[in-house]
């Protein structure tokens, strides 16, 4: 009987870290997405990476998310085609059970009329159970938005 109630409480435990976690992820994007649109980060570079300045929008994730491991990689314009880079989309380099970013600006980064913060986040699994993957969206319409309908609504993380 000790076995089945120490794997039950063990159960318990993981699961409310996994929702915790999730939970944070939920709040950092919001919180990433508001962030993008009041300061205008976006601005890219030269070398079609965000720009960091006065900070990043992983820095703002990293400040905002202490429970969840992050992936601290620059967020850079999305390579299309050789020589080619998206206009709409930032990404990071993706790493293993770590949060991973993406960025969608629309119409374009130059000039955002919505900034979407995409997170999604694969934490390490004990075998035999299944691999788990939590995604966290949130769209902010930015300052110089025209309509409110520019902007789709957040949508749930799945």
């Amino acid at each position: 009987m000790l076995p089945l109630v120490l794997l039950f409480i063990t159960g318990i435990i993981s699961g409310a870290f996994l929702y915790f976690q999730y939970d944070a992820m939920t709040n950092t994007s919001r919180a990433a997405s508001r962030w993008a649109t009041i300061e205008g980060s976006l601005n890219v570079t030269s070398t079609h990476c965000e720009s960091g300045s006065p900070d990043s929008i992983v820095g703002q994730v990293r400040k905002n998310s202490a429970s969840l491991p992050v992936n601290s990689g620059q967020l850079c314009a999305k390579l299309v085609s050789p020589g080619v880079y998206s206009t709409t989309q930032l990404v990071q380099p993706y790493i293993a059970n770590q949060a991973n970013i993406v960025v969608d600006a629309s119409p374009n980064l130059t000039n955002p009329e919505c900034i979407t913060v995409n997170i999604t986040y694969t934490p390490p699994t004990l075998r035999p159970f299944p691999t788990l993957v939590m995604q966290a969206h949130s769209s902010t319409p930015t300052l110089i938005a025209t309509t409110a309908s520019t902007c789709p609504a957040p949508t749930k993380a799945s």
